[in-house]
């Protein structure tokens, strides 16, 4: 993820070497589903566990929060059809 914003950041020129950039998206987004899961494994399984229950939430929405701005991202990116940019003189 790093290594893509570093490229990015040099300019124009380096754009052809982040064709991989539907792929961190991606993996992020998996990130994000993961630690959902991980979160709900905690909360149904051991529901007494001594792991402080504002920080489970916090967690919790975290995640939430992060897969939709991801999803909706990815959507807008690759999903939508691309509309021809105009150009003003």
């Amino acid at each position: 993820m790093y290594s893509y914003y570093g490229l990015s950041a040099l300019g124009a020129e380096y754009k052809k070497y982040l064709w991989w950039k539907k792929y961190v998206t991606t993996l992020q987004m998996s990130q994000f589903a993961i630690i959902l899961i991980h979160i709900a494994n905690i909360m149904v399984r051991f529901p007494n566990c001594s792991y402080p229950g504002p920080f489970k939430l916090t967690i919790t929405l975290y995640g939430i929060l992060f897969l939709y701005l991801f999803a909706d991202f990815w959507v807008q990116a690759y999903s939508k059809p691309k509309k021809n940019k105009q150009k003003y003189n």
